[in-house]
């Protein structure tokens, strides 16, 4: 039984965890086709409550194939001063850009002025904190 050791935590063995590109400290699984919040959370050794929390997650939220789901939480900015940007592609929200972009959602509406289930238009230009 072989474990992940990534910012002095310990993470149980899991083929598809990988270190974020986003970030290098923090660790991200990838949702599969009927994963929940407590499915993941209990692979992971961790509560649900605190996986919703580092996903910015409500109780009723099923991430959808494919989404980054983050086993540690996310930092609210990653540009500093000069805002990053992200091209939504068609159907996205404002809190799908958050889970690929590695960002906490609030950062992400406060800057674009928008709630985190907004469906963004193709194109649109989305600033990044």
């Amino acid at each position: 039984d072989v474990s992940i050791i990534a910012t002095g935590k310990v993470v149980p063995a899991f083929e598809e965890v990988i270190i974020s590109p986003i970030s290098a400290q923090i660790l991200e699984v990838y949702a599969h086709s009927g994963d929940t919040v407590d499915v993941v959370a209990h692979e992971f050794g961790l509560s649900a409550g605190k996986l919703r929390k580092f996903n910015d997650m409500e109780k009723e939220t099923v991430p959808r194939e494919g989404t980054p789901v983050y086993l540690q939480e996310k930092p609210k900015s990653r540009y500093g001063d000069t805002p990053g940007e992200y091209v939504a592609s068609e159907g996205e929200t404002v809190w799908e850009v958050s889970q690929k972009c590695g960002i906490k959602v609030k950062s992400l509406e406060k800057l674009n002025d928008m709630g985190k289930h907004t469906i963004l238009p193709p194109g649109m230009v989305v600033l990044l904190p």
